[in-house]
């Protein structure tokens, strides 16, 4: 708690303005107003079933949502700064920089705790690669991952035929990886082609794995993606969506 009040202050502080309680009872009474038409209204599909900004709200309370709504507003806010910030002298600059990376160490660590919940049952989580990511399925109990790069990088050995890595009880439980055992399955280094991979094995230039994965709509896109290449493969059977995930590297 102390960490997201904090946050909030820097987000107050680089918006020039504080976020005043009229403005919180204006965001809650939208949220009252949306639940009632919900259920007045169960059936059909309201505005809280589509992604507000480009997160997708629809399993988050209505305290949850008034906490991203209220974050995601300021965000938007700071972007739209322009000149206000020249107006800060190098210690406050600085003083901001430390405390949003501060936050940001502390949002990573929810982060990796929200990425647990997805691991394979009975394999280690895999390590996505820098400067990318890596799509990761689970059928018939056996997981596979499909790593891709960002837009200007490349893997560092030919992938063009090994679409994915795999790990279940025919593996041991363990990575198929071109490097010698552990859970790195590739790795991203910067290159003007893309020559390595197949043609799905890279993030749009203007969607790289971060953004991806910040939009509940294209993070589904590239899984289903996945999903109908290991089909064209004959990998089929009880697919169980709910460990499906795209991971991104440091």
């Amino acid at each position: 708690m102390q960490s997201i009040n904090r946050m909030f202050f820097v987000m107050l502080l680089l918006a020039g303005a504080a976020w005043s309680l009229p403005d919180r009872f204006e965001l809650q009474e939208d949220l009252v107003q949306r639940k009632s038409a919900r259920n007045q209204d169960a059936g059909a599909q309201s505005e809280d079933c589509r992604p507000i900004g480009s997160w997708n709200h629809t399993d988050l309370t209505e305290e949850q949502e008034l906490l991203v709504k209220i974050i995601t507003t300021q965000m938007e806010e700071i972007e739209n700064l322009g000149d206000a910030m020249k107006n800060l002298n190098r210690t406050h600059i600085n003083a901001l920089v430390w405390s949003v990376q501060q936050v940001l160490v502390t949002l990573k660590a929810y982060q990796k705790e929200a990425y647990h919940k997805v691991k394979p049952p009975t394999c280690p989580l895999p390590q996505a690669p820098s400067n990318g990511g890596l799509v990761s399925v689970n059928m018939n109990d056996v997981a596979y991952c499909k790593p891709m790069c960002n837009k200007g990088y490349d893997f560092n050995f030919l992938r063009r035929s090994r679409l994915y890595e795999e790990c279940g009880e025919h593996t041991a439980f363990v990575w198929t990886t071109q490097f010698i055992g552990g859970t790195r399955l590739a790795e991203c280094i910067a290159s003007n082609t893309t020559v390595s991979g197949g043609p799905t094995s890279y993030f749009p230039a203007d969607s790289p794995c971060q953004k991806t994965i910040a939009n509940s709509l294209m993070e589904d896109t590239q899984i289903h993606i996945f999903v109908d290449e290991l089909k064209l493969k004959g990998v089929t059977g009880n697919h169980s969506m709910k460990l499906d995930h795209v991971k991104c590297g440091e």
